[in-house]
């Protein structure tokens, strides 16, 4: 058994994913840094898109480091794994404040039916994160 978890840490240490993967005493993997938080972003897509057939709207969520506003894991709503892969190499190692250079790179990369959605859906994460990111720091100066 020990073997084991020795061999699925290791491969989860060399996934891309889990760069940082740390482990507690307890064997508990830690995918994300405790700076980090997590924001979804959500968007109505057209009616006609298979997303919306099978979630009722898009949806795209972000791991965001708050120590310097990197975007370090993102996942979104799709019918295709690879439509999902490709947005998440879009947005991993970018600011989630660059919404010009991001959207940017959406239109001229992403050429899916849902290109004006995700853009939505990133522009709703940010609003999000922004007040995300102000109640923490509220909490943290009445502390």
């Amino acid at each position: 058994m020990l073997t084991q978890l020795a061999i699925v840490r290791k491969s989860l240490s060399e996934h891309p994913v889990c760069r940082s993967v740390k482990h507690s005493k307890s064997g508990v993997i830690n995918l994300f840094d405790k700076d980090t938080i997590y924001i979804v972003g959500d968007a109505q897509s057209s009616s006609n898109n298979p997303i919306t057939q099978q979630f009722s709207a898009f949806f795209i969520g972000l791991v965001v480091d708050t120590s310097n506003d990197k975007i370090v894991d993102a996942a979104c709503s799709s019918t295709v794994q690879l439509t999902s892969d490709f947005a998440r190499s879009i947005f991993i190692g970018h600011s989630i404040m660059a919404s010009e250079e991001i959207g940017e790179e959406i239109r001229f990369r992403y050429f899916g039916s849902s290109q004006k959605t995700l853009i939505a859906a990133f522009k709703d994460a940010q609003k999000k994160y922004k007040q995300a990111v102000s109640a923490r720091n509220k909490a943290t100066v009445t502390k």
